[in-house]
């Protein structure tokens, strides 16, 4: 004997309206998406420079960002699934259960701090772990020598 439960679902919240006289609440506009990111992204060479892609480094050694904030994406799930499932046989019986979450971004300000400071395990490769190990590290990416 058994039984089985599925669920899907999904969730949006819109700026409907503003105050009479108010064109935007913080970053968004009517019409937008509640749980927009907007934020500082990092930047990187042009795609039709010879450094296409690479990060751009400052003159103070740390990764440049744009001061233009941008839409980095958004905090609710795109989806969410959820299925269940129940058996026994005689005296045994066996539950269990998945839960997913499909899509949308989480913000970790710890996170952001390791980028920041170059120390996110995200942009480590075996040059960067030689320099932890005190071997020489040269960071790919482009020094900045304008702006």
């Amino acid at each position: 004997m058994g039984s089985c439960i599925e669920s899907f679902s999904s969730y949006r919240n819109y700026l409907h309206e503003l105050p009479e006289g108010q064109t935007q609440y913080g970053e968004l506009k009517v019409g937008d998406r509640m749980d927009a990111i907007y934020g500082s992204a990092i930047m990187y060479a042009p795609e039709n420079s010879e450094y296409a892609g690479q990060v751009i480094i400052g003159d103070n050694g740390n990764i440049q960002k744009d001061n233009i904030k941008q839409k980095l994406g958004y905090s609710n799930n795109d989806l969410m699934v959820g299925f269940s499932n129940n058996m026994s046989y005689g005296p045994v019986s066996l539950n269990f259960s998945f839960d997913a979450c499909i899509g949308g971004k989480m913000l970790s300000q710890y996170n952001r701090y390791m980028w920041a400071g170059g120390r996110s395990l995200d942009i480590d490769d075996q040059e960067r772990q030689n320099w932890y190990a005190g071997k020489e590290y040269i960071a790919e990416g482009v020094k900045s020598c304008i702006g």
